[in-house]
């Protein structure tokens, strides 16, 4: 059942968001070597975005009618409402986990998970209704 799951178009975007995600979530850490956190987790966003266009375009809706303008078109729209409040979700949660006293790298290892989860259940029923979905052109 659950492996009947995961062979759909539920499963294949659950999969492909998850990588996208991780990948996402591990570019920060190099780019925080190198950046302040916010301007990492901007740049983690772009990596991760590109990642998942390709993963979902070429493997979640491979029969896709809508034409690679639009579609790119779309994501880029869904994506950017979906990683504002990633973004958001991030910094908030990593300035109120270090008000705890957490260490600086897992508070922001933290926040940003959570912010990427956050963004996520956005991104799914944006994509899911707008990018990739056959509408009216």
């Amino acid at each position: 059942m659950i492996l009947d799951m995961l062979r759909g178009p539920q499963g294949r975007f659950l999969i492909a968001g998850t990588i996208a995600s991780l990948v996402n979530w591990v570019a920060r850490f190099p780019l925080e070597l190198v950046m302040p956190f916010a301007a990492a987790v901007l740049g983690a966003m772009v990596i991760g975005m590109i990642c998942g266009y390709l993963l979902y375009d070429r493997w979640v809706f491979p029969g896709s009618p809508r034409p690679l303008v639009l579609k790119i078109r779309d994501f880029v729209a869904v994506n950017f409402v979906s990683q504002l409040i990633m973004f958001v979700v991030s910094i908030g949660v990593r300035e109120l986990l270090l008000l705890t006293e957490l260490a600086i790298v897992m508070a922001g290892a933290a926040a940003h998970l959570i912010g990427i989860a956050s963004g996520a259940i956005f991104s799914f029923f944006g994509h899911r209704s707008v990018t990739f979905g056959a509408r009216a052109k």
